[in-house]
């Protein structure tokens, strides 16, 4: 659960691993801005289609934004300007030179991607998905699209990347964020007074 609620542990998110790059790093490739997902895209619940629909729009408004897929590729073919990591041995380091993190799930319980995304300093796009609202609105590191169209979609992306000082401050609200509420000690205390 996102924030203490009676009775709730808060799902555990490893800081050290899943820690932001340096900031000038990270400033540095906003210019040609790099969108992440993560989880497998071949999965129709991740509805990775809606995604790359508006990753077009997208990259017809920003011809060097790159959107990077981190996990089992979709079927088909990806489009230009999109990369497939496939399977890696550790999400951290492609997910933290993301700019923006977009979740396009139909469904998620919590949305661990997006918790993990936040802890890199990495503001994240959900949408009405569930679980990742409540994370994104707590925490004040992203945006909720206001419905599953890809001109939605794409708008709100826009609207992020136009603004990297709002951007920023995302960056460093999402990290504080998960830091405070979903560090493994956190959870351990927490558990240690539930027993």
């Amino acid at each position: 659960a996102c924030g203490r609620e009676p009775g709730l542990l808060p799902i555990p998110v490893d800081t050290e691993r899943f820690a932001p790059e340096p900031d000038e790093a990270w400033l540095a490739r906003l210019d040609a801005s790099l969108l992440g997902f993560v989880g497998r895209a071949d999965d129709p619940r991740k509805n990775a289609a809606l995604l790359l629909d508006a990753f077009r729009l997208v990259r017809a408004q920003l011809p060097a934004s790159r959107l990077r897929l981190i996990g089992a590729p979709p079927a088909g073919p990806l489009g230009d300007g999109v990369e497939a990591t496939g399977t890696v041995p550790d999400v951290a380091p492609p997910l933290r030179e993301c700019a923006l993190l977009v979740s396009t799930s139909r469904q998620e319980g919590f949305g661990i991607a997006v918790a993990e995304a936040l802890a890199c300093g990495v503001p994240a796009l959900v949408t009405p998905s569930g679980g990742p609202e409540e994370l994104v609105r707590r925490s004040g590191a992203g945006r909720v699209a206001a419905s599953f169209s890809a001109p939605a979609l794409a708008d709100a992306v826009l609207d992020l990347l136009g603004d990297p000082a709002r951007l920023g401050e995302m960056r460093v609200a999402g990290r504080a964020y998960v830091a405070r509420e979903h560090a493994p000690a956190r959870f351990r205390s927490l558990l240690e007074e539930a027993f």
